[in-house]
Order: C-alpha cells, then sequence, then structure tokens
C-alpha cells in the first residue's frame, strides 16, 4: 500500500462570511433599532415585546390587522404593506393612549393637507 501525500495547495481556503448583519447594512436594511434593541437588558426587552403583542391584540380585536393597508412596490422587485393614512388614523383612536391621541391629531392635520393639495 502505498503513501499518498496531501498536497495542501490543491484545497481552497474557505470563503470568509459576511457578517449577517453588515450584509444587511449593505443591503439597505436600518439596523439601527437592532443596535438600540441590543443596548438594553433582557427584562426591558420583554417588556417591550409585550407591549408590540398587546398592541396587536388589540389591533386585531378592532378588525385592523385583517384591513391593514395596501401593497406599494418599493424598487428592486421588493413590495411591503403599509398603512393607509385612514387606518393609522383608525388604530390610533382603538388603542386611545395619550401618544395615540396626539399621533391622530397630526394624522388628521396631514390628511386635510393632502385634500387641499388634490384640489389644487
Amino acid at each position: 500500500m502505498k503513501h499518498q501525500k496531501n498536497n495542501i495547495a490543491e484545497i481552497p481556503p474557505p470563503r470568509p462570511r459576511k457578517d449577517p448583519i453588515c450584509a444587511a447594512a449593505d443591503y439597505g436594511i436600518d439596523i439601527q433599532m437592532l443596535i438600540d434593541n441590543m443596548a438594553r437588558t433582557p427584562a426591558e426587552r420583554v417588556r417591550r415585546h409585550q407591549i408590540a403583542l398587546e398592541t396587536f391584540r388589540a389591533l386585531r380585536r378592532t378588525k385592523l390587522v385583517k384591513s391593514i393597508g395596501e401593497i406599494r412596490n418599493i424598487g428592486g422587485g421588493r413590495r411591503i404593506r403599509v398603512l393607509t393614512i385612514d387606518s393609522l388614523i383608525k388604530a390610533g383612536k382603538a388603542m386611545n393612549r395619550p401618544r395615540d391621541r396626539e399621533a391622530v391629531l397630526q394624522l388628521e392635520a396631514i390628511k386635510k393637507m393632502q385634500k387641499k393639495k388634490r384640489k389644487v
């Protein structure tokens, strides 16, 4: 039985893997929220997640989740679902938190401005 040499030069070196977060940023994804979230304690992240879950449940009760808005093309064959101003106003009224009440006032003002622009 002959002894074979392993020729290391023939084995290609492994390709370096790109960090997934850097890849996401290069793709155009805003990662600031991820960075901010990782600076929080686990308890704070759980608390914020619970708030988001409760918000989703409240929206589902108002039937807004089923009529969430419209799908828009954002280029490159990518599409996203967005809330219309009317849906945002309805959601804010349903949540009825102080910050939502303020947002509803601002959204209604924006809606009036948009109507005026369309008339001109």
